[in-house]
């Protein structure tokens, strides 16, 4: 997939994603949100690796809310370097800051996951510019959350008793009908929009 694709596609995306009315969103957030509660419990999830939203994201804060009065964890991201660790959403609300990148992230020194001494099943709940139905994800370009995948997929000192769910989070004007994957794309297992839950088939 050339730059020129990308870009492209990045673009048509924003351009529907803006289009939408605050209401819409508000509405669709909420809706995505509770969706997601129902699958963390459904699965009996231990941790949500989340995120906090850019202005073209959707936003999580229903779901942080509604997950609080239960025993499911829930962490957000801080950019090191060249890759994502995860601390508690707890810290955003305490000590967030914004980052270089823009993201608002929690004091790194909060409260951590820590993938070795991960237990139960973990969801890892990706954002994106633009998903296909194959569950092909284009991002921002920075390549965090693909990095991120597929060491934990691939096991990479993370414990071997946690079970992984990868899904992607997005407004369903960001369903694209056909996204070219490259290799190191990582597919999403499930995707969920304010239209509910689909299912991907992976090629």
């Amino acid at each position: 997939m050339s730059t020129t694709d990308k870009h492209q596609i990045r673009t048509a995306a924003a351009r529907l994603v803006k289009n939408l009315s605050r209401e819409e969103r508000r509405i669709a957030n909420k809706t995505i949100c509770e969706t997601l509660r129902k699958l963390a419990e459904e699965i009996g999830a231990r941790s949500v690796l989340a995120y906090a939203a850019l202005r073209d994201e959707v936003d999580l804060s229903p779901l942080f809310e509604t997950l609080q009065t239960t025993a499911i964890q829930v962490f957000v991201p801080v950019v090191l370097g060249e890759e994502l660790k995860f601390r508690s959403v707890e810290a955003l609300r305490t000590a967030g800051t914004r980052s270089a990148l823009g993201v608002y992230e929690p004091d790194r020194s909060a409260a951590h996951w820590d993938p070795l001494q991960a237990i139960g099943h973990v969801v890892i709940l990706c954002p994106g510019r633009a998903f296909d139905r194959t569950g092909t994800r284009l991002g921002r370009g920075g390549g965090y959350y693909d990095r991120f995948v597929a060491k934990v997929r691939d096991r990479d000192g993370v414990a071997d008793l946690a079970s992984i769910s990868v899904v992607g989070v997005c407004y369903q004007a960001q369903l694209f009908e056909s996204i070219p994957r490259e290799v190191h794309d990582q597919p999403m297992e499930l995707l969920v929009t304010e239209n509910g839950r689909i299912s991907t088939i992976s090629t």
